[in-house]
């Protein structure tokens, strides 16, 4: 069996005098530090490393740094993977493979995700590639897929909120008929409406909530509906309207 990401960075770090002591914990040469303070010590050495037969390789660091994110899964480490592919992008291909991959998990890569949407999503720049790489380009498997996939879908759409409404628009299409992407697409749309760069198109995505047909009650649905009913994109733009909406919400009667 071939050598993980993770195995390759413990062996790596282990050879530089650095184990792990406990859950969340190091020896990092006789200093105790916390996954942050790992993080913020090594990334950049694993980002910039020579490969073991001397000399520049990106596709060995690519790989070693995505192994720091797997024992760690801090964002530091996720901030030197994207500076690594832009700086490099000979390893795009490996790096987005790598990032779909680790979306395919059933839990959140939450320290990928984040990363996703504040160095890639909300960057003009880079939005269309990230957005493409990682579901974007699936949108036709969408209708049939398999588990991977439908874990990857699911944390891309709750975490899409600063995507352009138009690059969404046909995976919207696809995932509202998909009943276990609904809850998060929801909460994608959710995000764009509060995301500072999010812009929804008002009367398609309140045509799009109601098709999710969630469950009455569901926290926050009458409120989107509200606003978006009214015309409004982003909660910035109009600050009040979502206070406005809460307040005039009809309420729970009391036994």
């Amino acid at each position: 069996m071939s050598e993980t990401d993770a195995e390759l960075a413990r062996r790596w770090l282990a050879a530089n005098g650095v184990v792990r002591t406990g859950p969340g914990e190091w020896d990092d040469n006789g200093v105790l530090r916390d996954v942050g303070a790992m993080a913020h010590a090594w990334a950049e050495e694993t980002a910039t490393v020579a490969a073991p037969g001397g000399g520049w390789d990106p596709a060995f660091a690519l790989r070693l740094t995505f192994g720091l994110l797997d024992l760690l899964d801090h964002y530091w480490v996720t901030h030197e993977l994207s500076h690594l592919v832009l700086t490099e992008p000979s390893v795009a291909g490996a790096f987005w493979a790598g990032c779909r991959r680790r979306l395919e998990a059933p839990e959140e890569p939450e320290a990928l995700t984040y990363s996703l949407g504040v160095d890639w999503f909300e960057d003009a720049r880079t939005v269309g590639t990230a957005f493409g790489e990682t579901l974007g380009r699936d949108v036709g498997a969408l209708r049939s897929p398999a588990p991977g996939l439908l874990h990857r879908a699911r944390h891309v759409l709750t975490n899409s909120g600063p995507v352009p409404w138009e690059l969404k628009r046909p995976v919207h299409e696809t995932a509202v008929d998909v009943p276990e992407l609904r809850e998060a697409l929801f909460r994608g749309l959710l995000h764009g409406y509060h995301d500072f760069y999010g812009k929804l198109e008002p009367s398609e995505a309140l045509a799009l909530l109601r098709r999710l047909r969630l469950p009455e009650g569901t926290e926050h649905l009458a409120a989107l509906e509200t606003v978006l009913a009214a015309g409004h994109r982003n909660h910035y733009a109009s600050p009040e309207a979502w206070p406005r909406a809460g307040r005039n919400l009809p309420r729970e009667p009391h036994g």
